[in-house]
């Protein structure tokens, strides 16, 4: 344990050794996204930047008509995602540069029924960034992402385990306000 912590300390004192004040004027900054997060963006140099992220909804569900048994309602769900990337930038154009963005996810889902859900997810974006000013800047990326999500409920009849795995597309346009 302790040898895992002298090496993350060691990277950070080389990445913040190499971050050039000159390079960014503004290296932090506050993103929001249409995927409904919202993040920081730390400038740790001009190829490189890391990007954490929370996400969280509330969600209520009802069914029209109900179903047999009179079931109508079937809950309530509140989810909480955080995420973190490292957008490597790639190339600049003036003020618009291109970036990849590998990245990861962790999400807890629960609900007001037995059922409790959680699961991970990696993804791989390309996007480009567009500087409209000093303080503010456009964003859009596209990419693959993979999600492992696993589902237990308690009934009175048993439990029930169900583990999904999903590959897809992703996209998400944004905008970084710079501080």
């Amino acid at each position: 344990m302790a040898r895992y912590l002298r090496i993350s300390v060691g990277l950070l004192v080389v990445l913040l050794a190499t971050s050039r004040a000159d390079a960014q004027e503004r290296p932090w900054g506050l993103t929001i996204s249409t995927d409904r997060s919202i993040a920081l963006i730390w400038r740790v140099t001009d190829q490189v930047a890391v990007r954490p992220a929370i996400e969280f909804a509330t969600v209520s569900r009802a069914l029209e008509p109900p179903l047999p048994l009179g079931i109508d309602d079937i809950g309530d769900s509140t989810s909480v995602a955080l995420q973190a990337s490292v957008l490597l930038y790639a190339a600049r154009w003036d003020d618009l540069r291109a970036y990849v963005a590998p990245g990861v996810r962790r999400e807890w889902i629960s609900t007001d029924t037995p059922l409790e859900q959680s699961g991970f997810g990696v993804e791989g974006m390309f996007g480009l960034e567009y500087a409209l000013g000093e303080r503010f800047a456009v964003f859009g990326e596209t990419g693959l992402l993979y999600n492992h999500r696993t589902s237990e409920s308690t009934l009175s009849t048993g439990s029930l385990d169900l583990t999904t795995n999903s590959v897809g597309t992703a996209a998400r346009l944004g905008v970084i306000f710079s501080f």
